[in-house]
């Protein structure tokens, strides 16, 4: 499991390693990640809903989770397995963001959405 300090690194490695290979996040996978942490964004400053964002971001990496445990995926066991992990840590961090929604939480869940979404040009 991921521990929540090195979530973002465990996202930026994952995704580092899926930009040296074929592109496995396509457009609009980018999208549902920027919406995803523009949602949590908005609830954070009181702009949103919260319950939304955290239904939006829970269907999305349960989207996520299920297409990675499919079998014939063309990443590589080991980057299925951290992106697999980040899914957990995303799990757990949004059921607990549902108990206690702190800015620190919300903040680090926006910068993995984030962070996944980003693309080279």
């Amino acid at each position: 499991m991921i521990r929540s300090s090195h979530a973002l690194q465990a996202a930026r490695a994952a995704y580092a390693k899926a930009a040296k290979g074929p592109q496995i996040i396509a457009r609009a996978e980018t999208e549902a990640l920027v919406k995803a942490a523009r949602l949590l964004d908005q609830a954070r400053h009181g702009r949103g809903d919260l319950a939304g964002a955290l239904r939006f971001n829970h269907r999305l990496w349960s989207i996520f989770q299920s297409d990675l445990e499919t079998e014939g995926s063309p990443l590589s066991d080991d980057l299925r397995r951290n992106l697999l992990d980040l899914c957990d840590f995303m799990a757990q961090e949004i059921n607990l963001a549902a108990r206690d929604p702190s800015t620190a939480r919300l903040d680090e869940m926006i910068a993995v959405n984030r962070t996944l979404a980003q693309r080279d040009p």
